[in-house]
C-alpha cells in the first residue's frame, strides 16, 4: 500500500503542477486579449474624438471649453492606451514567464517568442506614429490652423490610426495562436503524464511483487 501510495501520489502531484502551469498561461491570455481588445476601442474612439474636435473647430462660433474638453479627452485615451501597450510589453511577453516558455518549447512553437517581439514592436511604433500625427493636428487646431489640421488628419492621422489599429488586431490574432499553443502543450503533457503513471504502475507492481517475495 506503501508503495502503490507512493507511486499515485507522484504522478498525481506531476499532474497538478501541469494543470496549474496551463491554467496561469490560459488566465494570463484571457486577460490579456481582454486588454488588447480594451485597447482597439481606445483607437477607435481616439480617431472619432479627433474628427469632433475638429469639426466643433470648423463651426460656426467655437467654443473653447468644448475643445478643451475634447483635448483632455483625446490625452485621457492615449494614456490609457499606452499604459496597455507598455504593460503589454513589460508583463506579458512569453520570454518573461519560464513555465510558459517551457510549455511553447514542449509544443515545438518556441519560434512564437521572436514572433511576439516582432508583433509588439510593431504595435508600440505604430502607435507612436499615430500619437505624433493627433498631437500635431491638435496643436494645429489650438493654433488656428485648421486648414492644415484638416490636411493633416486626412492624410497622416487616419491611415497612421488605420496602421496602429491594424497592428494590435494582429497582435491579437496572435495571442489566440498562443492558446492554441497551449493546448497543444497540455495534450503533449497528458500523453508524458500517462506514460509516467504506466511506468509507476509497473514499477510499483514489480517492488510490491519483491517484497512479497522477500517476506514469503
Amino acid at each position: 500500500a506503501l508503495i502503490a501510495a507512493i507511486a499515485a501520489g507522484a504522478t498525481g502531484v506531476e499532474r497538478v503542477q501541469s494543470l496549474n502551469k496551463e491554467a496561469s498561461f490560459y488566465q494570463d491570455l484571457l486577460q490579456t486579449n481582454t486588454d488588447l481588445n480594451t485597447g482597439t476601442i481606445f483607437l477607435q474612439l481616439m480617431s472619432t474624438k479627433l474628427h469632433e474636435t475638429l469639426g466643433n473647430a470648423t463651426g460656426p462660433n467655437p467654443s473653447q471649453e468644448t475643445l478643451i474638453v475634447n483635448q483632455n479627452a483625446l490625452q485621457d485615451l492615449a494614456t490609457r492606451y499606452n499604459a496597455i501597450l507598455t504593460n503589454y510589453v513589460q508583463h506579458n511577453l512569453v520570454d518573461q514567464h519560464p513555465d510558459q516558455l517551457a510549455l511553447l518549447t514542449e509544443a515545438g512553437h518556441e519560434e512564437q517568442v521572436p514572433q511576439q517581439h516582432t508583433l509588439a514592436g510593431s504595435a508600440v511604433r505604430s502607435w507612436q506614429v499615430y500619437r505624433a500625427a493627433q498631437d500635431q493636428v491638435l496643436q494645429d487646431i489650438i493654433a488656428g490652423n485648421l486648414s492644415e489640421a484638416q490636411t493633416l488628419l486626412r492624410f497622416q492621422a487616419e491611415p497612421t490610426n488605420a496602421d496602429a489599429l491594424s497592428a494590435l488586431r494582429t497582435l491579437i490574432q496572435f495571442e489566440g495562436h498562443l492558446a492554441v499553443s497551449v493546448s497543444e502543450a497540455a495534450s503533449i503533457e497528458e500523453q508524458n503524464q500517462l506514460h509516467t503513471t504506466l511506468v509507476a504502475t509497473v514499477v510499483a507492481c514489480l517492488a510490491i511483487a519483491l517484497v512479497g517475495w522477500f517476506i514469503s
